[in-house]
Formats: C-alpha cells, structure tokens, sequence
C-alpha cells in the first residue's frame, strides 16, 4: 500500500516513469482485490496521460468491477471514465458512451473540473461522429464551462471554437460570431490559432461562396505550418468545398482520414460523397452516401440504446437510495402508490396494445417499402433528393422498429403518432421535390386542383409504387380517401384507367 501511495504523488508530474514502475510491480505484492483495484486505476490513469493508446479493457476492467461494489463515488467516476477512453481508443463508440454516461452518474461536488471537462468534451466528439449536433453542443457547452473553471485557458478557448463550428454546421451563423467575438484578441498558441482561422474561413464561406481570396487565404494557413497534423483538415475540407475547390478538399479529406487514422466514420463519407459529386463522379458519391447512411444508421441506434440503458441504471439507482432512506415512514404510501399506478398502466397498455401491434406491423412494412424505393432510385438531381427525404424516414422508423418492445406501452404512443404524422410530412417533402424540378408536370396536377400532398402522393406512383403498396407508406384509411379524392379531382371514373398509368402518361407528356 505505501509502495502506490508513493507512486500516485510521484505520478503528478511524472505519469511516464510512474507507468514504468506501476508496471513492474510484481503481482504477488497486490494480495488483495482492493489493491489490484486501486493498481489498475493508477496504471490506467497514467497511461491516459501519456497518451498511450490503450484498446484493451482487461486492466481498467479489473478497477470497474472492484468499485462499482465497495468503491466511492469517486472511484467509481474515475474508473468508468478511463473504460470510456479505452473504448474510443478502440473506436467502440458504443461502449464508449455508455462508460462516459455511467461516469457522469457519479459526478460528485468534489470531482476535478479537470476530469469534468474532459469527460464532456468526449461525450460531445462521439455526438458529432454521429451527427447528433444538438446533444454534441450541450456536452461541449458543459466543458468549456468546467475547462475555464479549472484555469485551462487554451484548452476553454479550443472548446469555444469547436463551439463556434457546431453552431455554424447547425444553422446559427449569428451564434458562432458571438464565439468568435468571444476570442477576438485572446492570446492563444499556434494550435489554437490555426483552429481559429479555419473557423473564420468557414464562417466566411457561408456567405462567399467560391471566393478565391477564401482558398489562397487557406492555402497560406496550410503553408505556414510544418506541423500540419495540428491542423482542422475536417474544418479545412468543408472551406474547400464550399469555394469550388474539390481536388483540394479531396487532398485535404484523405489528410483527414489520416488524422483520425481511419476512413470509418459517418464525417468523412458524408464530405467525400459531397466532394465526388462536385467532381461529376456521381457512381462513387453515391456509394459514399451509402455507406455514410449505413454508419449513421449504426451510431443513432447505439446512442440510442446505450442512452435507455444509462437511464434504466440511474433509475434504477435512485429508487435504491429512496427505498432505504425513506422504507420505514413512506412503505404504506408506496404499496398503495405501486397498487395504483399498476392497475393504470395495466389497464393503458390494455387499451394502447391493439393500436400498438397494428402501427408496428405497418411501420415495419413501410420501413421495407421504402428502403426497396431508396434503392431503385439513381443519381440524377430529384432522384439525390428524394433518397434524402426518403433516408430521414427511413432512419427515424428503423430506429423504432429496431428497439425491443418496451414494458410500459405508454411510452411508446408519442412516439407512434410522432412517426405516423410525419407520414404526410414526407408526401409534402417529395410534392415539393417535383414542383422543384418538374414544374410542368406538377402544374398539370396544380390545375387539377390538386393539394402538395396529393402530388406527393401522385409522385411516388410515377417514381414506381403500385397503388396498393402505397397504403404501407400512409395511414390505410387515408390511402383510399387520398387516391379517391384524386381520381375525383384529375377526372377518372371507376371504369376508367388506373391512376398510376394516367400520371405516368401525363408525366411523359410534360416532357418531364
């Protein structure tokens, strides 16, 4: 014991030496499981500082085990924390968020702000890997707070830029110049700096479109850094795209990928796709889009999974703590209170199941539809753009048909009508399309006085669904009231041709 106690001080200043005798520690000395605990925490806390790039859990796993039973708050925070970096070393992006969610359920009055900076801002990385920009944006809001109340100048300014480029990528062009109003005359290292420029170039680019000024200013920021692994090649290949140079953002994107020391993210498909297209090389654009759709698919649903789990645990943990501080006084009002709310949601999840089963059969069919539709479209310019509208309904019902059935039905009901409201959402979507790109075609349907929803609706025939598979896409009562009240409005009888040949036949007249 006095052997790591002495360690863990020297270990402040000199993490790399402590690593060393840390591990030269004979395992016949750590006799017990608290100290093969309190070991495994010390070594996993030194090799983080170090910067080693540690993939395996079988060390910090060994602490994990021992804490989450007979271990403080903060041991326990320490050791899910150092799990997390262990994951995301491993690029287990799931795992990873998982520990660092359980890390900040022990978060006490006492934890560093150091640690808690650092916990936020890896929280927040893996929300932008995803493209879950609103959640990425809280968590590194909360660590450019804790950065600036543990004295970390550098790194609370690195933070508020990083700041700055969520909010641009999010459509509040306003917000990020506060953030970069925020930095104006801060001293800050070259790192930092060169971060700061690429931001302002981008800020630029979305009001100066291929500027030539912007590239040559970019290429003399790439020029004057020899060290050019510190600089934002993500930031950097967005400015190139935005002002028309795509051979350079290509540079600039495989700089990236080495950066990351993988291709394997949702962030460099999603650009190279952009980029390919810009170079008319729409085969690869597209296989780029795909594999970025399979990767975004992927990270929602973990953080999706891992998030309920996260909850379930802290839930969980609380209804602990309330039983044992308030079992004796309050035992009667909770038999009474779980007799109550039992014979509600028995009696809720009774009357929701009938609907329940039916939507998820109907959203199930609807995902398989429409993913069969997304495949068979090809890389013109309103085919690129309904697979968008059709990949954001796609994801939001694959996300909710991948979940298991959860145990209280009424948890699910928002999110049922959510999805099944939305469904006119994406005839409105796809109507506009067609207005956008064939506005001889939709102003036939126009004329007719059909509404954008009916025209949504009328473009999905032409795009090739057959009238009976489009009741898996809408609500089936609202199918045949939709397609009536369109042969009704173009002029069709009931013996007269079908709807789907009518519109096809008009949409080839129109030149369309």
């Amino acid at each position: 014991m006095r052997l790591l106690d002495g360690i863990q001080g020297y270990a402040q200043a000199h993490p790399d030496s402590a690593r060393a005798a840390l591990e030269n520690i004979s395992p016949a000395l750590l006799s017990t499981p608290s100290l093969r605990a309190r070991h495994a925490l010390m070594l996993s806390t030194a090799q983080d500082r170090i910067g080693l790039n540690v993939k395996q859990d079988s060390c910090i796993n060994v602490a994990v085990d021992y804490y989450k039973q007979h271990g403080s708050r903060q041991d326990c925070f320490l050791s899910y924390y150092y799990q997390g970096r262990v994951y995301e070393n491993a690029r287990d992006h799931e795992a990873a968020l998982n520990s660092y969610l359980l890390a900040e359920s022990f978060i006490t009055n006492k934890t560093p702000d150091t640690y808690l900076s650092s916990l936020y801002n890896h929280i927040s990385a893996i929300y932008q890997n995803a493209f879950d920009f609103p959640r990425a944006l809280t968590s590194i809001q909360k660590a450019e707070e804790h950065a600036r109340k543990a004295g970390l100048t550098d790194f609370s300014h690195s933070l508020q830029i990083h700041t700055g480029r969520i909010l641009l990528l999010e459509g509040y062009p306003e917000k990020t110049d506060s953030c970069l109003a925020s930095l104006k005359g801060a001293k800050v290292s070259p790192i930092i700096s060169a971060h700061l420029t690429a931001l302002i170039l981008l800020r630029k680019s979305f009001h100066q479109k291929s500027n030539p000024q912007i590239v040559e200013a970019l290429d003399s920021l790439i020029a004057s850094h020899q060290n050019q692994s510190i600089l934002p090649w993500s930031t950097i290949t967005q400015v190139y795209i935005r002002n028309g140079a795509s051979k350079k953002a290509l540079e600039s994107l495989d700089k990236f990928a080495n950066q990351k020391g993988s291709t394997d993210n949702t962030r460099y498909y999603v650009l190279k796709s952009e980029i390919l297209d810009s170079l008319g090389d729409y085969r690869n654009s597209l296989e780029a889009y795909k594999r970025y759709i399979d990767l975004s698919d992927n990270e929602d649903l973990k953080r999706f999974g891992q998030d309920t789990r996260f909850l379930e645990e802290r839930l969980a943990r609380q209804r602990r703590e309330s039983r044992q501080a308030l079992l004796i006084s309050l035992l009667a009002l909770l038999v009474l209170s779980s007799i109550i709310v039992t014979l509600y949601y028995f009696r809720k999840a009774r009357q929701l199941h009938k609907r329940y089963s039916a939507e998820y059969a109907q959203l199930t069919s609807e995902h398989k539809e429409l993913k069969a539709l997304y495949n068979t479209l090809t890389g013109n310019a309103v085919d690129k753009a309904t697979r968008e509208a059709l990949s954001k309904r796609i994801h939001a019902i694959g996300a909710f048909i991948s979940q298991e059935k959860p145990d209280s039905l009424d948890r699910v009901a928002d999110q049922l009508d959510s999805l099944t409201e939305n469904r006119k959402q994406l005839l409105e979507t796809i109507g506009l399309l067609y207005a956008i790109y064939y506005p001889q075609f939709t102003t036939c349907l126009i004329n007719k006085n059909l509404s954008i929803t009916e025209i949504g609706f009328c473009s999905l025939l032409v795009l090739g669904f057959r009238t009976g598979e489009l009741g898996e896409i809408i609500n089936r009562s609202g199918f045949y009231n939709i397609s009536s009240a369109i042969r009704k409005k173009i002029g069709l009888g009931p013996n007269d041709t079908n709807l789907s040949i009518w519109l096809k036949q008009t949409y080839q007249k129109t030149g369309a």
